[in-house]
């Protein structure tokens, strides 16, 4: 359940694609083309999504590894969604990405 401003929005977690941070807000994209804003921080988010599925890649960004299509090199790099969308990853979290996504 996303909690927003008029209630509550229900959402499967293996729909959620992505979060992104914007202040105390969290907007939440779907698989569906959707996005939601919900009242919550991406910490908090994070803290309750599972590990295994959603991985920190930034300090405002926080991706469903089920929908990442592909990794493009660089310091951090970025990661390319399914929906095309590119997340930059911090260089801080570049090896931890790979080890969790590719096994390495």
């Amino acid at each position: 359940a996303l909690p927003t401003s008029s209630g509550f929005n229900l959402i499967a977690v293996q729909r959620i694609m992505r979060c992104e941070a914007k202040g105390g807000y969290t907007l939440i994209f779907t698989d569906d083309g959707k996005s939601y804003t919900a009242s919550k921080t991406l910490k908090e988010y994070e803290d309750i999504l599972p590990s295994d599925v959603f991985f920190r890649t930034h300090h405002s960004h926080l991706v469903n590894v089920n929908f990442i299509e592909k990794y493009h090199k660089g310091k951090g790099g970025f990661i390319e969604m399914t929906n095309k969308a590119m997340i930059p990853l911090a260089a801080r979290r570049k090896n931890q990405f790979i080890g969790l996504v590719f096994g390495a």
